[in-house]
């Protein structure tokens, strides 16, 4: 990791020192495209174990990755989503991983390769472009 890097970090346990946290709290993605391994990788290796995460949350979490009936949507398109979702907020790839430096789509309105995604995500069948 390097300074000014952008990273993703449990919520619970922010303010544990380093050497208390359990693994996965802290995930520095190298590039917009594995955004969505490290949110995966959080789900399921520390957000079931977090010491510092209320017990109704981690039942309600198991209760519903256990739901067979969710609809589920293709990695791809999550993926994709992902990455997008950082573009709209200003996060680029560097040769340093994922730092702030583009302007935010404050527009309030997605862009339109969001929209696409979106759109094909709702209709997996109609789009092969992501």
């Amino acid at each position: 990791t390097s300074v000014g890097q952008v990273g993703l970090r449990c919520f619970f346990c922010k303010d544990e020192p380093v050497d208390k946290l359990t693994k996965q709290a802290v995930c520095f993605p190298s590039k917009r495209d594995t955004i969505f391994e490290c949110v995966r990788n959080y789900h399921r290796t520390h957000l079931p174990v977090c010491p510092c995460s209320p017990d109704e949350m981690k039942a309600e979490y198991k209760r519903l990755t256990q739901q067979t009936t969710r609809q589920k949507r293709s990695q791809k398109f999550t993926k994709a989503y992902y990455a997008e979702a950082a573009s709209e907020v200003g996060i680029v790839d560097s040769p340093n991983g994922l730092v702030l430096g583009a302007p935010r789509n404050d527009s309030g309105v997605p862009s339109e390769k969001m929209r696409a995604l979106i759109q094909a995500a709702e209709n997996p069948s109609t789009s092969a472009a992501f």
